[in-house]
């Protein structure tokens, strides 16, 4: 390949690839997905009844609604994949190191001689990493991110939630409806933090209803992780799963 043949090239860990933004969609794909399978358990459980519609028996199988978000996952990929060969995207996978001039050397597997292509414009849309707060070691198990709390294979006992930003509260609401007690710490006097002030507020309201938001301003001069331990020990009672959402 040349200049002349390629017009654009996109560095990009998929799916970033296509638009910058694709990697957080997957993402929200999921979270909407357990939000809606959620809220349909929660319905069965405390509200049809009110309809006139009694449900018996009802239980929780959280491995089959895992594997319905996976399958909506893979819907979305395939019709990303659809996407890419209708516009006659060329897909290369490999790690990808930029040369300068316009030029990326890929390397696709370990022992691979390298190759290069060359490009007019290039695009790196790589995704992010999670920020990380200081005293808090991320271990992808008891604290981690959404990303693990979209794949759990249990229901948590106590749930405590890092920052009241839009992710946050989304898995808090996934976790709280299918059992498990729900804690959110916000640093700030308020929740979702860029989002309309009043949307906000009346978004608190709905959340203090169902006893799930904690707002807490009172970090002294500790690390966070040391106060988010005081704040449950004044409970006694230690979250078992903690996500950082900031």
């Amino acid at each position: 390949m040349t200049a002349d043949q390629v017009r654009a090239l996109v560095v990009a860990q998929y799916p970033g690839v296509l638009n910058s933004p694709l990697a957080q969609a997957m993402h929200g794909a999921s979270s909407m997905a357990l939000l809606e399978s959620s809220e349909l358990y929660e319905k069965s459980a405390k509200h049809f009844a009110e309809r006139g519609l009694k449900v018996s028996g009802l239980e929780l199988d959280l491995a089959q609604m895992m594997k319905h978000k996976d399958s909506v996952i893979a819907t979305l990929d395939g019709g990303i994949q659809g996407l890419l060969k209708k516009n006659k995207v060329e897909r290369i996978t490999g790690h990808a190191t930029l040369q300068g001039g316009g030029v990326v050397e890929i390397t696709a597997a370990a022992g691979s001689a390298p190759s290069k292509i060359s490009g007019r414009r290039i695009l790196i849309a790589t995704g992010s990493v999670p920020s990380v707060l200081p005293g808090i070691q991320l271990d992808g198990d008891r604290v981690g991110t959404s990303t693990e709390a979209l794949c759990w294979p249990e229901v948590p006992r106590h749930l405590v939630v890092i920052g009241a930003g839009v992710i946050g509260l989304e898995m808090g609401t996934v976790w709280r409806r299918l059992g498990a007690k729900v804690t959110v710490l916000e640093f700030l006097p308020r929740i979702l933090p860029g989002i309309d002030e009043q949307v906000a507020t009346e978004a608190k309201k709905i959340f203090e209803v169902s006893n799930f938001i904690k707002i807490c301003n009172d970090f002294k001069n500790k690390t966070l992780f040391e106060d988010v331990l005081l704040l449950d020990r004044a409970s006694r009672n230690i979250g078992d799963k903690i996500i950082v959402d900031i």
